[in-house]
């Protein structure tokens, strides 16, 4: 009705996103924390996997259980990523700085982040997979109503979410031409103002890997063992996002079931294939260009 799509339509406007129920209002502007519990830096309650039983939320569209799991589930989630995006924060400053201690540094509390989030994902599930089925097809009317099931399950795989764009941009991953590509991309105008604002400056920067492979080519004072470990550190960020990964393509399985086997052997086939095409390529190239010394090892530069 007009009483509710005007307001709507100027809001919108306002924040500069489209007039539509999306990821922001649905998960992160829709909780409340019922007591103390993780604090950031300055102070403030954040959720996270150890506060689930204190999330409170605020609106819900079906009032039942599996809408209420799966919502806290996501902002324990995003609270969780705090940790993600301040790594990635101060890993961009390091390689802005060219200095390689401080980018293995953030790689590996990048990687500890990815843990944290893949620990959000129950193993095993608190219900029966028949909830979730339930709970898609209430749901889908209100947020995605246009939407195919393929395009549905990359709502259900991603949201609107800044998180897997800002860590398959800061790593480097290669873009592919598949849909969860296509979904990250045209997510971006349905974020809040500063998520778009933190993926503008991401891909003004140069990326992880790109820093990276500079160091493995470049002809530097560094030691082999230093750019190791800076290698290193960047390829357990690549296994670390690729367990998240499908552990996100699980949830899609068991919401989407009609789908599950084109997710699985289309989408997250490919989506695997570039994450792992940026962990190898850069293991074949140090091998290639470290020079043997006389007892058949790597020369220490």
């Amino acid at each position: 009705p007009a009483c509710i799509q005007e307001p709507l339509d100027a809001l919108a406007e306002k924040l500069d996103r489209p007039a539509k129920i999306t990821y922001a209002d649905l998960v992160l502007l829709n909780w409340s924390v019922t007591s103390e519990g993780k604090t950031d830096s300055k102070g403030a309650v954040k959720p996270g996997r150890d506060t689930l039983e204190n999330l409170r939320i605020h609106q819900r569209f079906l009032a039942v259980p599996a809408e209420e799991w799966f919502f806290k589930m996501h902002i324990a989630m995003e609270g969780e990523a705090a940790e993600c995006i301040s790594a990635i924060s101060g890993g961009l400053c390091a390689i802005q700085q060219d200095n390689v201690p401080a980018v293995t540094s953030c790689l590996d509390s990048l990687c500890q982040g990815l843990r944290s989030l893949i620990s959000c994902h129950p193993d095993p599930y608190p219900h029966s997979s028949r909830a979730e089925l339930v709970l898609m097809r209430r749901l889908k009317p209100f947020i995605a109503p246009d939407a195919s099931l393929k395009e549905f399950s990359c709502w259900v795989y991603a949201g609107h979410s800044a998180l897997i764009p800002t860590l398959f941009m800061f790593l480097g991953v290669k873009k592919g031409k598949h849909c969860l590509q296509a979904w990250r991309e045209n997510s971006v105008k349905y974020m809040p103002t500063e998520h778009r604002k933190f993926i503008g400056m991401i891909q003004s920067n140069v990326t992880a890997r790109a820093f990276v492979k500079g160091k493995i080519m470049a002809k530097s004072s560094l030691r082999v063992h230093d750019i190791a470990v800076l290698e290193g550190s960047f390829n357990r960020c690549i296994e670390q996002l690729l367990r998240f990964c499908s552990r996100r393509s699980q949830l899609v399985c068991r919401c989407v079931p009609n789908v599950a086997q084109w997710f699985r052997e289309v989408e997250m086939k490919q989506e695997a294939e570039f994450l792992t095409r940026s962990h190898c390529a850069l293991l074949i190239g140090r091998k290639l260009l470290a020079p043997l010394n006389p007892e058949g090892g790597t020369s220490d530069g």
